[in-house]
């Protein structure tokens, strides 16, 4: 090996790549103080980090299994450096990790990922032109392309990868980030997993969402599926790569709290941008406009929501108004495309509400009076078509995934709750308002901890039409991990 040139290969915990409170590894080469670095999908909380060894510390869970990783990655990248310089080869930082990593001027003659997809769409828009497949699948396969190119930004920081490199582990992680997608506060809880397996296994189920909310990384690619569906002229007038960081920018500091994210981000240079690409947009005769603009609604109304919800308490009731509002916007939005079809809504009791102004939330505060909901909003369009359910235990825990201790749930003693529990000898009911407003008129008010297990005085037969009782709630747990 020459000695000329001095080489050094290490991991590292980089600080400002920071995710649900975990900091990502990176591995760094160094030539001649000329250094190159690239992500791994690995994350850990920093106190787990050993920055003297450049390892994860034994008292982590899977310790074993990073460092074990951590010690074949230097070493087949120190192999590529041993072999190049017996070849003579002069080296840069930047070679050797592009060799590495099978990209740029190194790369091998293999085929990639991308390679891949577009050869197959390329062929199937061949199938779409002679009338074998339909042009919403041809559509479908476009926009699963432009997922996995987020996600490999996302997850490895690449643009694309060698296909021989594709492993049941990036198929695996693939489809945790599908998951993802979708809410995260219950997509990523273990009690879920099979309700989501029977989802995506059984045809005949639509999942959709409606929420607006960043609380789902699938936005994150929204760009790439612009750029996709709309062509290139969609971003006249502004840089792709600018509003790609910007969008990404804003969900890491307001939605995720990594203030250190960006520092140079500016809030209005989004708006902007999300305005000239609305404008844009409207302008482009395309089939896929009217889904792309509602997309570009909902980031608008997501920064206007949340921007509110860091003010004054009055504008943080608006944020939550506007919530829900939003939401319905998406419910109708699926509505007029399915209008004969059943649709099941899962939200918290408090957004499913028909009538939430007939209950009390303090004295001096009329906050519920104030409030339009979710189940409101439907409740004035869709009177006789609307059921709705809500969901009550008496005992057990409460907590959500990031929770790592479990709220006991303690029921005031003035619940109707208690009744329920003392008079019905069941571990599960349903329990029909409608039978109840029978026997007690429909204008009966009690107590009942149906909103958050706090005790609120209402006319809670109108409010909603149901509940289903269970008797002992188990806490949420979080996937691979176990709460004694």
């Amino acid at each position: 090996m020459s000695t000329k040139q001095k080489f050094n290969v290490h991991f590292y915990a980089n600080k400002k790549k920071v995710k649900e409170g975990k900091v990502q590894l990176y591995v760094r080469i160094v030539v001649n103080q000329r250094r190159a670095e690239f992500a791994t999908s690995h994350f850990i909380e920093v106190k787990y980090w050993n920055e003297k060894q450049r390892k994860v510390k034994t008292s982590h869970q899977q310790s074993h299994l990073i460092n074990a990783y951590i010690d074949k990655t230097v070493y087949e990248i120190n192999q590529i450096i041993f072999e190049e310089s017996a070849k003579g080869t002069k080296l840069s930082s930047k070679y050797i990790k592009e060799k590495y990593l099978g990209v740029g001027d190194t790369a091998s003659t293999h085929k990639s990922i991308m390679d891949a997809f577009d050869y197959h769409n390329t062929k199937m828009e061949e199938q779409v032109k002679i009338g074998k497949v339909v042009k919403k699948t041809h559509t479908r396969y476009r926009i699963t392309k432009n997922k996995v190119e987020a996600f490999m930004q996302h997850q490895y920081n690449l643009d694309d990868m060698p296909l021989p490199d594709l492993r049941l582990r990036f198929v695996t992680e693939f489809k945790q980030e599908l998951r993802r997608s979708w809410y995260h506060l219950w997509s990523k809880s273990e009690q879920t997993q099979e309700l989501l397996n029977y989802l995506e296994k059984n045809q005949s189920l639509k999942f959709v969402g409606i929420e607006n909310q960043a609380g789902n990384e699938y936005w994150l690619s929204f760009p790439y599926i612009l750029k996709e569906l709309m062509g290139k002229e969609v971003y006249q007038g502004i840089e792709f790569a600018a509003f790609k960081e910007n969008l990404t920018s804003f969900y890491n500091i307001y939605f995720l709290g990594n203030n250190e994210y960006n520092e140079d981000f500016e809030l209005v240079d989004l708006r902007e941008e999300l305005n000239i690409l609305y404008r844009n947009s409207s302008l482009i005769n395309n089939e896929h406009k009217k889904y792309l603009l509602h997309g570009i609604r909902n980031i608008q109304g997501f920064i206007s929501q949340l921007e509110l919800n860091f003010g004054t308490y009055e504008q943080q009731n608006q944020s939550i108004s506007m919530r829900d509002s939003l939401m319905y916007e998406n419910l109708k939005f699926h509505l007029n495309r399915n209008p004969d079809e059943k649709i099941i809504i899962w939200t918290a009791n408090f957004h499913a509400a028909k009538n939430l102004d007939q209950a009390e939330y303090k004295e001096g505060d009329d906050f519920y009076q104030t409030m339009k909901t979710l189940g409101h909003r439907i409740y004035e369009d869709y009177e006789k078509d609307l059921f709705s359910l809500a969901f009550i235990s008496s005992q057990g825990e409460t907590a959500s995934i990031y929770d790592a201790e479990a709220d006991p749930i303690v029921l005031d003693d003035s619940c109707w709750e208690n009744d329920i529990e003392r008079n019905l000898n069941f571990d599960y009911a349903f329990i029909d308002f409608a039978l109840l407003k029978e026997k007690y008129g429909d204008n009966t008010a009690f107590n009942s901890c149906l909103l958050g297990y706090k005790s609120k005085y209402g006319n809670w037969l109108s409010i909603f039409d149901g509940v289903f009782y269970i008797k002992n709630m188990e806490r949420s747990l979080p996937l691979n991990e176990k709460y004694k």
